[in-house]
């Protein structure tokens, strides 16, 4: 069995004793995984007609992956959607949960849960 030590990349060759020219070449890259994500904001109130753009710091800063998927759960696509780059529109009032989740590591997701207000004009 193999570990990783550190990130990078090598290759590992087995030789066999009886024949020299008999091995297997394999080539291996060590990364470091996504352990969390965190975003700009915990909590927020946002006025139907603004937009918020939500960031995602993961952990640690030096992993290999840092790609998030932003979401929205399926009862709240109806109060505010999430564009790929974090932005958030709200569409009616009420409240909503976003997150980014680590595509490398779907176990480390952070949230921002939203009130979504309409303003009334006269």
């Amino acid at each position: 069995m193999l570990s990783g030590v550190k990130s990078g990349e090598t290759d590992i060759v087995v030789t066999s004793e009886n024949n020299s020219k008999v091995f297997a070449r394999c080539h291996v890259k060590v990364g470091l995984a996504v352990t969390g994500v965190e975003l700009s904001a915990k909590n927020e109130t946002l006025k139907i007609g603004e937009t918020l753009k939500l960031t995602a710091k993961v952990a640690p800063s030096n992993a290999t992956d840092k790609t998030v998927i932003w979401s929205i759960d399926e009862e709240g696509k109806e109060i505010a959607v999430v564009d790929s780059d974090g932005v958030v529109t709200p569409k009616k009032n009420g409240f909503v949960t976003v997150r980014a989740t680590s595509k490398q590591n779907p176990g480390a997701t952070g949230t921002c849960r939203i009130e979504v207000l309409r303003i009334w004009r006269k």
